[in-house]
């Protein structure tokens, strides 16, 4: 009895990990191979515990189930309820006029610039992108060049630092 669950649990598992490479981890992935290693394991099995012709049958019937469960996966568009299928339209800065800064208006950093994020200039908030690296967060920042709507600052270095 022993030797039957230890090759079903192996022929499940083995589909388990093909399922989950075909539908969650995409790629040749470790899901992957684990799949291939298990039920690999678990035919090996049933031909080393039952012999040639119930091992024959189980590889005939593990094959079957592997190639229907791809199928079905990919026919009922199953994949499609993982899948995002939503896309970002919108543009840095598109709400607010970038006409009203200059190179050199004075602002405050509200996040932290790695090298992009969020700082207040003239009453608004703007996306920047620091050219110095990082910046903290209620750093004082100065507007260097502006581009279309990206605008590229520098910290302020206060004497006390």
């Amino acid at each position: 009895m022993i030797e039957w669950l230890t090759v079903f649990f192996l022929l499940l598992l083995g589909l388990i990990f093909l399922l989950a490479e075909m539908f969650f981890i995409p790629g040749i992935t470790i899901a992957g191979i684990l799949s291939v290693i298990f039920s690999g394991a678990g035919v090996y099995l049933s031909y080393s515990y039952f012999g040639s012709d119930v091992g024959n049958i189980i590889f005939l019937i593990t094959a079957a189930i592997n190639a229907v469960s791809v199928f079905y996966g990919f026919k009922s568009n199953l994949w499609q309820k993982f899948a995002l299928n939503k896309s970002i339209n919108s543009k840095v800065n598109e709400d607010i006029p970038v006409y009203i800064l200059n190179v050199g208006d004075i602002g405050i950093t509200k996040t932290i610039l790695r090298p992009i994020g969020d700082a207040e200039i003239s009453g608004e908030n703007f996306e920047v992108r620091s050219i110095s690296g990082m910046i903290d967060v209620n750093k004082q920042i100065k507007i260097v060049r502006i581009e279309g709507k990206k605008i590229f600052v520098e910290e302020i270095k206060s004497l006390t630092n």
